[in-house]
């Protein structure tokens, strides 16, 4: 389990959630945000966090390892587009 995680609290994690509404973050950012308060909530049992949301286990565990508190937008998701495309 990733320390970042550990050291939230449920109610740091609902401001959280707040912030990003009141921010303009889109559905992703507070879907992930809602994952981390779940697992917050229920003993950081990924496990039972990622059955509730079927999601695999290395998906919650690389957000977990991106996320972080100040910047928000750690959770936007990422252009999966190449830099450069052959011609």
């Amino acid at each position: 389990m990733s320390k970042k995680l550990l050291t939230l609290t449920p109610d740091d994690l609902r401001s959280l959630l707040r912030d990003a509404d009141e921010q303009g973050h889109g559905r992703s950012v507070k879907q992930k945000l809602q994952w981390f308060l779940f697992a917050a909530e229920h003993k950081h049992n990924i496990s039972l966090t990622c059955r509730h949301f079927a999601i695999t286990r290395s998906t919650f565990l690389r957000w977990i390892e991106r996320f972080n508190a100040a910047d928000l937008s750690t959770l936007d998701e990422k252009s999966r587009r190449p830099n450069t495309v052959r011609m």
